[in-house]
């Protein structure tokens, strides 16, 4: 695009002067405002640019009464003396000339190019953003305290830390996002101190968008726990029963995403394979969690759907935040491996909430303690109302 710029009454080409210009990219938009503040200055015929229309963009065309055509070749429109096009435009959309046919003319925004006197110094535009990433760290409490009370009962202290982070990139098709969970909570109850939650959840998906509402996507999923874990008799004695990467579940799911519901997303994998880990000697000789006893680990091919809810507010300072994994091998596709997990908060401030949290599990294939003293698969549930205290951050 040739640009020049002169007086009104200073015809000759000689004494034109060419302005500087500058490149800073292509991603600019056209803003009403600013082209009405450009329409009121094009009322005065003091100072004019002569352009050539090579590259245009389409913008409004109702300012045409404005300007004013020299001739075919080149067009040109007008400035006040001491007006010149960042000042009076400074969300960097270009103003040029464009000419349709020689009936008509169009006022359009050049995003290539941009204007500027010599000296004036622009910063250019942010950088596209394609990753996002936050986190927070929660300290769930929930307290008994009893002082020379009557109906009898003991103290109780219940203390869990929760930490997550998540990183997600979106780059035009193709989407990538990871995310870490973290938790270990204990209670007191007398002079007894217990575990009573330990988890380490690692989730990674990669995406690529084939429909407006499908993306092919892959999935990565792996669970286990931090320390040891018993359950505990009638009479006190514990069992071992779980320790780091005994178990640990390994799942590699291929399927499609559905994502047209905001903060929805629904993986259904036709192909999914799970490893369950028991790298302990003493459970595997056990033979526990499914594993045959003896062995290390143990892999199934089956079929699944993961359900990922994000935090969401269903009603004002009511969150809900949902997951569910399901798993059905293709030896035995009746028996479906459920993991369900819940949690509602209910936001007090920044700080703190109050937080109602449930997680459901069921693995045909892993055999429990039951209630009833006889061993086999069971529905296991935990729930948890607590008071929640919150640092959290997002970028």
């Amino acid at each position: 695009m040739a640009v020049f710029a002169q007086q009104e009454d200073e015809q000759d080409q000689e004494d034109i002067e060419q302005i500087e210009i500058l490149n800073f990219g292509k991603k600019y938009k056209a803003r009403m405002d600013s082209l009405e503040r450009v329409t009121e200055e094009l009322r005065y015929d003091s100072l004019y640019y002569l352009l050539e229309p090579e590259y245009v963009v389409i913008a409004p065309t109702a300012l045409m009464d404005t300007l004013k055509l020299s001739n075919i070749d080149t067009l040109k429109f007008f400035f006040p003396p001491k007006v010149l096009l960042v000042d009076v435009n400074h969300y960097n959309d270009s103003i040029s000339v464009y000419q349709a046919s020689t009936d008509t003319m169009e006022l359009r925004m050049n995003p290539k190019f941009m204007l500027v006197p010599e000296g004036y110094e622009v910063e250019p535009d942010e950088k596209p953003k394609y990753w996002t990433h936050g986190g927070y760290l929660r300290v769930h409490m929930a307290q008994v305290s009893l002082t020379n009370w009557n109906p009898g009962g003991e103290s109780s202290l219940n203390a869990t830390t929760e930490f997550k982070v998540w990183a997600s990139k979106k780059k035009g098709h193709v989407e990538l996002e990871n995310r870490m969970e973290l938790q270990y909570g204990v209670i007191r109850s007398g002079q007894k101190l217990e575990k009573n939650n330990d988890q380490i959840w690692l989730v990674s998906r990669q995406s690529r968008q084939i429909t407006n509402s499908w993306q092919l996507s892959a999935l990565e999923d792996f669970r286990t726990q931090f320390q040891p874990g018993f359950t505990i008799n009638d009479d006190n004695s514990k069992n071992y029963i779980s320790n780091f990467m005994a178990p640990a579940n390994l799942e590699l799911s291929l399927g499609f995403s559905y994502n047209r519901i905001k903060n929805l997303n629904v993986l259904v994998s036709p192909i999914k394979g799970k490893v369950t880990f028991l790298l302990d000697d003493q459970l595997s000789q056990d033979g526990a969690h499914g594993v045959e006893a003896g062995k290390k680990f143990r892999s199934q091919l089956g079929s699944g759907i993961f359900l990922d809810l994000k935090e969401t507010e269903i009603l004002p300072n009511i969150y809900y935040t949902s997951s569910v994994n399901l798993f059905a091998g293709f030896q035995a596709f009746s028996q479906v491996a459920v993991d369900w997990r819940n949690d509602i908060r209910f936001r007090v401030n920044r700080y703190m909430s109050t937080n109602f949290s449930s997680r459901l599990v069921y693995d045909h294939d892993v055999a429990v303690s039951r209630d009833d003293g006889t061993s086999g698969p069971a529905l296991q549930m935990r729930n948890e109302i607590s008071l929640v205290f919150i640092l959290d951050y997002s970028k």
